[in-house]
């Protein structure tokens, strides 16, 4: 049974196109991240976007995070050696952990985005420093080669153009 419950791919009109792996928040559908896959597109991403089933956290069964993480891992290590080209894992909640451990656990990536809310900030900043000696601070998001920005209300409103550039500098 695969953990991943849809993936969608949306692509940009330049032919130069950089490659994103866009990873939905428990609960949410790729749906719900039409707007931030416009702004990758308008950036120069082709999005691949994938959601999960709420099964993998509500049922309480400790084994199917560790499961989703390892497909999503396998996932978009394929799809990299597919493309031949470096992806840009970017994440919102949930899938800013699943970002993280793609970060962690695959040599084939050096950059990730994650956007959320919970405590990542320290495990990120905390991994970051071990991999690459560098500290990650609030108050630069780019330090290193992550990018870690904290979910709000007005976050895509606030910081639209500012994600797209980012993300687009990397």
């Amino acid at each position: 049974m695969s953990l991943i419950q849809n993936t969608k791919y949306f692509p940009a009109k330049s032919a130069e196109a950089k490659e994103a792996i866009l990873l939905c928040g428990f609960g949410g559908a790729i749906w719900q991240t039409k707007r931030l896959t416009t702004k990758l597109n308008r950036a120069g991403y082709n999005v691949t976007a994938l959601d999960f089933p709420k099964t993998v956290l509500s049922t309480g069964d400790p084994t199917l995070l560790p499961q989703l993480i390892n497909e999503v891992v396998t996932f978009v290590e394929k799809q990299t050696k597919k493309t031949d080209q470096k992806i840009l894992p970017i994440g919102i909640s949930l899938g800013a952990l699943l970002s993280l451990n793609i970060f962690r656990r695959s040599k084939l990536f050096d950059t990730a985005v994650m956007i959320t809310g919970g405590n990542i900030v320290t495990v990120a900043k905390k991994y970051m420093a071990e991999r690459f000696g560098r500290r990650v601070t609030k108050s630069s998001p780019i330090s290193g080669k992550i990018v870690i920005s904290i979910l709000c209300q007005s976050f895509l409103q606030a910081s639209e153009h500012s994600l797209c550039c980012r993300a687009g500098a990397i």
